[in-house]
């Protein structure tokens, strides 16, 4: 065989089957008239495939938005109603009985409804979120999972809470040629959602608050032995 004869030959047939594999029949959108059969006289019956405009369904919805019109788009709260499902908490579905060991996070917790996580007038919000700020920390370890790096703070009354510590400051903007997937997360995000969410009322978020934390005696003296492996060095 002569050189690159048995290459030609693949290539015509790869050729080949590629140009058949793009022969797509051509299609029309106009009727269609499939021929039947044919009499002696040379008349031909056809079928004639109309368009369906699917009237049936037309008429179906044209009712079921007559129905509709006769109701609100944005239903009308019973406030009756709503004020019997915040006042179902977990205390009272429970029967659970106030102890002075609960710490502030048990209180709150206790007093999740259906459809508010606290009550608009709940003074352990704010004493909640005074705590989460001053009270002492005795352990810190880094959490798992994710792109950004997130510490799992314990404090000495056994709560906890999750701290995401500030990368740049609020008023730095991201570079308009920054990648988006390796841009840091800000630290004020869960904070301005807590706080928006509680001002239009709904109240179903966690309590967030900020916290300056001294890296010496706060975090190396009492963080994880596998987070200090790296949480010190560039």
């Amino acid at each position: 065989d002569a050189p690159g004869s048995a290459y030609n030959s693949f290539r015509k047939r790869f050729l080949q089957r590629t140009n058949n594999s793009k022969e797509v029949p051509v299609t029309s959108h106009v009727v269609l008239e499939d021929v039947v059969g044919e009499d002696k006289g040379g008349r031909s019956d056809s079928v004639v495939n109309t368009h369906d405009d699917f009237h049936d369904l037309q008429e179906y919805l044209h009712k079921v938005s007559k129905v509709d019109s006769d109701y609100e788009v944005i239903g009308r709260t019973d406030l009756e109603h709503l004020r019997q499902m915040n006042e179902l908490t977990f205390e009272n579905v429970l029967n659970l009985e106030k102890s002075s060991n609960n710490t502030l996070l048990d209180k709150f917790h206790h007093h999740i409804a259906k459809r508010q996580m606290y009550a608009e007038d709940d003074p352990v919000v704010n004493a909640l979120l005074h705590d989460m700020a001053t009270r002492s920390i005795v352990h810190v370890v880094q959490k798992d999972g994710g792109t950004q790096i997130k510490l799992v703070i314990d404090y000495n009354n056994s709560a906890q809470a999750l701290f995401k510590p500030m990368r740049f400051p609020r008023e730095q903007q991201t570079l308009p040629n920054h990648f988006y997937f390796t841009d840091f997360e800000r630290h004020t995000a869960e904070i301005a959602a807590f706080h928006l969410d509680r001002l239009l009322g709904f109240r179903r978020a966690m309590p967030v608050t900020g916290r300056t934390l001294n890296i010496t005696t706060e975090i190396y003296e009492i963080a994880d032995g596998e987070l200090l492996k790296t949480f010190f060095i560039s």
